[in-house]
């Protein structure tokens, strides 16, 4: 899960700098570049019973206004350069680019290089990025105890409490931030129905309230361990950010919802209607 020592914890770990531009002929600005690798375990079982589940790569481009730009393209050190950012559901300020699924982070790593990322926006505003070396928290995140168990069938009418293992962040220098997020996706509906937010690394439980989840659904929880990074000094407008997340996913069911029985007058009152039916039809 760790690339070389070669770099040290010495170097910076993910130092950034806003290269001059050529001049703009038009009034779009750049407010915010990033990127984030992401590694993916599978919890399948109580404690730490993790499985490697892949990595993915992303960058994210920031402008000052929607439709500032036209295109965004991000060329790199790795063998796919250059790379097209799209824009999110436009018209907004958001331009995006998210890899498919490689198998492993190694595999991650060949194809998104330690190097320059340049963005550059319409061939004219750009940022420039040195991806000097990595800083994943260093512990993996799961459900503790018998958490894992416990959610399988569970009651959703009753509240429930998450415990996640200790997050040690990466520690270093141009760390600003590092956070856990803790989500919840119900695969029957196919939408997020829990979001714990920003949670301090400290967090050790969560709780998710009482009928926030359907009865009968399948659901996919993830446990993400996100480390931050930004550059100190590098004179730019703005502070870019790398980001390096640690997503363990697990898969459990609720309980099924309790058949209800018919009531006694609700019976009769079917039998009266068939009756009367039967009385009719001897009429007609």
């Amino acid at each position: 899960m760790r690339w070389s020592e070669f770099y040290g914890r010495w170097s910076a770990l993910a130092w950034f700098c806003l290269l001059p531009c050529v001049p703009a002929a038009h009034a779009g600005t750049i407010s915010f570049v990033d990127l984030f690798k992401n590694v993916d375990s599978i919890q399948t079982g109580d404690g730490n019973t993790l499985t490697g589940n892949g990595a993915f790569f992303s960058a994210e481009l920031t402008s000052g206004a929607a439709n500032d730009y036209s295109s965004v393209t991000l060329t790199y050190p790795g063998p796919g350069s250059p790379l097209g950012l799209t824009e999110l559901n436009p018209p907004s300020t958001d331009y995006k680019y998210q890899s498919t699924p490689f198998a492993n982070q190694s595999a991650m790593d060949t194809a998104f290089p330690f190097g320059l990322y340049t963005f550059l926006a319409d061939g004219t505003d750009g940022a420039n990025l040195n991806y000097a070396a990595d800083d994943y928290a260093q512990t993996e995140p799961y459900l503790t105890g018998t958490d894992f168990s416990s959610l399988q069938g569970m009651n959703p009418a009753n509240p429930f409490t998450v415990h996640f293992s200790t997050d040690t962040p990466g520690g270093a220098a141009d760390e600003t931030s590092a956070f856990i997020f803790f989500t919840v996706f119900d695969n029957t509906l196919g939408e997020s129905v829990f979001d714990g937010g920003f949670l301090p690394t400290s967090t050790s439980s969560l709780t998710i309230p009482a009928n926030t989840l359907n009865f009968g659904d399948d659901f996919t929880y993830e446990i993400d361990f996100s480390d931050r990074d930004t550059p100190l000094g590098n004179g730019g407008t703005f502070s870019p950010e790398s980001g390096f997340d640690l997503r363990t996913d697990g898969t459990f069911s609720t309980q099924q919802p309790a058949s209800v029985p018919e009531p006694a007058s609700v019976v009769l009152a079917g039998l009266g209607l068939l009756a009367l039916g039967g009385l009719r039809h001897r009429r007609r």
